[in-house]
């Protein structure tokens, strides 16, 4: 029996029932069942009920052949969105000679990840109305094309578009793919299941830079994104044939109204006015700009208006902010964003450390990337193993965020012109299997702490923190970087001789891009310079990463560990209906509480069971 089916008792009424609950079909259908003097309770509550709802129908019950087979294709769609992601670290050197973009190249990373964290708002409340499915169907297809388009582009606003819509494609397959195994799933084995589909994320990861620095090595930058378009396309035949389809409760109209318009409005316009003068400021626009003062007050107003139609106007909100009483999800997504600001840009300055500076090649940078990516995807696998069999992941978030942290220290630390290979690819090792241990269970405690009809948007919530993290933390990194870099070529006696100024010319064309020594005219000594010009450049990036995750790990350890299961999951309690007494609560917000403290929900929870006993008792 599904957890969202129709009972009719013994008055013949028609009812639904949602979390072991029979409740009266006019609550959940009408409008006007509703207290009137309370219509911004009234708003909430039908959104409450709506959201389980919207839940429950999503809900599978598959064998666990059927699940392989899910998790398989689910895998498959990660791999191709972080394999198209994690390319431009490698490749926008060559699109930026080409398309003349030297100054502005870093806005095609940019615009990306403004794009993901944007569209990431909207992305699980649409999957909720219009189904997993036809969303990563969308996603997917649009992907593609856009694909398609960042190979044809011939200017480099044309590229830094195209690439804005292929982020927000990415991070919406991202996204799906967690949320759709969490429909099938039960939680006290995500740990499982989710730890192999984040291993394939690694897999992307790795294997996106090998792809493309062999076609920019032996072919072109617009052919990888040609093969990309095919490879994504044909992917739409798995998902079609594999990916269980479901519908809503809603109907199309429904549908449409259902869509919280004004919150996707206010919340996407509101971040993409802080985040381009984030990113901008200081490079491209001054600080003290009117262009940048205009948009970051404009864009915090629209954020104030954001979060007051979430509150108290959205029937069904894109970012319900009753995630946020919860202090264990909070705490979730707090760290979402600041392992965001450290985990975007990483792949780019350790580009620039063994492109640059150490002098090797693009194939040869991607080997080095395998020492982070390998340990990555193993250590989700156990690690998700691991968690499901102990009913706990605090242990393994604490030790994730501690190697983590000691792994960035040492890069900061131990990374240098002349460092071992074998000491890199040592500390890489370590960074690889903190990140797998930290990104898989961070999001199963959050799933343990939000409610069941909660699972889209708590996972869309957090790929907003974090690609928004990523963002502020490309922004912050470039700008130290760049600043670091200015600064060199201003005041460093070397560069400023005569004979060095051409160099010095050539190398702020180059300041928010990495420079090819293979085509650089220039001596010995003026090599050497550059190396360690972007090393001590590169240094000051690296110095800011380890104390982000080093908060991480802080705050992990005031998570409430509750073992692996959602509030009511797993009972097999009759269903009980809800009587007047219950609709009283649900109207009074009782209904929409946040995790709160423990020992208050359960009396809450036990009080309501007992009132509806006796409710049902008394019917018959």
């Amino acid at each position: 029996m599904t957890a969202h089916s129709l009972y009719t008792t013994s008055s013949g009424s028609s009812n639904e029932v949602i979390d072991n609950h029979i409740v009266p079909k006019q609550i959940l259908d009408s409008d006007t069942s509703c207290d009137e003097e309370n219509p911004i309770e009234s708003k909430t509550t039908i959104g409450s009920t709506m959201s389980k709802r919207l839940a429950a129908a999503h809900e599978k019950t598959l064998t666990p052949k059927e699940i392989k087979i899910v998790l398989c294709a689910m895998a498959m769609c990660s791999m191709i969105s972080f394999i198209d992601s994690n390319c431009l670290a490698t490749v926008l050197p060559y699109i930026a000679k080409e398309l003349d973009a030297e100054l502005t190249i870093s806005w095609a990373n940019t615009s990306q990840l403004i794009a993901m964290s944007c569209f990431q708002l909207v992305c699980g409340r649409l999957a909720d109305i219009f189904g997993r499915k036809h969303m990563i169907l969308a996603s997917v297809v649009g992907l593609a094309f856009f694909d398609l388009a960042c190979g044809l582009a011939q200017t480099d606003v044309q590229f830094f578009i195209f690439r804005a819509f292929c982020g927000m494609f990415d991070g919406c397959i991202a996204s799906l793919g967690m949320v759709v195994m969490s429909d099938i799933v039960p939680l006290k084995e995500r740990g499982t299941y989710q730890g192999y589909l984040t291993s394939f994320v690694g897999v992307g990861l790795g294997v996106g830079p090998f792809l493309v620095s062999a076609f920019v090595e032996h072919s072109t930058w617009r052919n990888f994104y040609y093969m990309l378009f095919a490879v994504v396309l044909s992917s739409t035949a798995v998902i079609w044939y594999y990916v269980p389809n479901t519908k809503s409760p809603m109907s199309t109209r429904e549908k449409v109204n259902s869509i919280d318009y004004p919150g996707f409005f206010f919340g996407c316009l509101g971040l993409l006015l802080i985040l381009i003068p984030t990113n901008g400021g200081g490079l491209q626009y001054a600080w003290n700009s009117p262009r940048v003062i205009s948009m970051f007050s404009i864009g915090g107003v629209l954020l104030v208006i954001f979060l007051i139609v979430e509150i108290k106007y959205a029937k069904l909100p894109v970012m319900p902010m009753r995630l946020y009483k919860s202090f264990s999800v909070s705490l979730v997504l707090i760290q979402s964003f600041l392992f965001g600001c450290a985990f975007f840009p990483l792949y780019f300055y350790y580009t620039y450390y063994f492109e640059v500076v150490r002098g090797l090649t693009p194939i040869v940078t991607s080997c080095f990337f395998l020492a982070v990516v390998i340990p990555q995807c193993l250590t989700s696998a156990v690690s998700g193993y691991v968690v499901s069999k102990m009913n706990r992941y605090n242990p393994a978030i604490w030790l994730g965020f501690a190697l983590w942290t000691l792994a960035l220290s040492l890069v900061a630390g131990v990374f240098g012109m002349n460092t071992s290979y074998v000491a890199i690819v040592f500390i890489m090792i370590i960074n690889g299997t903190g990140q797998g241990m930290a990104f898989q269970n961070t999001m199963i405690a959050g799933m343990a702490h939000a409610r069941k009809e909660d699972r889209s948007v708590y996972i869309s919530a957090r790929q907003v923190m974090r690609y928004l993290g990523g963002s502020v933390g490309l922004a912050i990194s470039s700008l130290i970087f760049s600043q670091s870099f200015i600064h060199k070529l201003n005041n460093d006696a070397f560069i400023n001789e005569s004979g060095n100024l051409a160099l010095n010319k050539i190398l702020r064309k180059h300041v928010y891009s990495k420079v090819d020594l293979s085509t650089l005219d220039a001596t010995d000594d003026q090599i050497e310079y550059v190396k360690l010009l972007y090393m001590r450049c590169c240094k000051n990036v690296f110095i800011l990463w380890a104390p982000l995750i080093g908060l991480c790990l802080l705050l992990a350890l005031m998570i409430k560990d509750k073992g692996l299961t959602f509030k009511n999951e797993g009972k097999d309690s009759k269903p009980t209906e809800v009587t007047e007494v219950t609709e009283v609560k649900l109207e009074q917000g009782q209904g929409q509480e946040g995790e709160g403290e423990e020992e208050e929900e359960e009396e809450e929870e036990e009080e309501m069971a007992e009132k509806a006993k006796k409710s049902n008792d008394s019917i018959c």
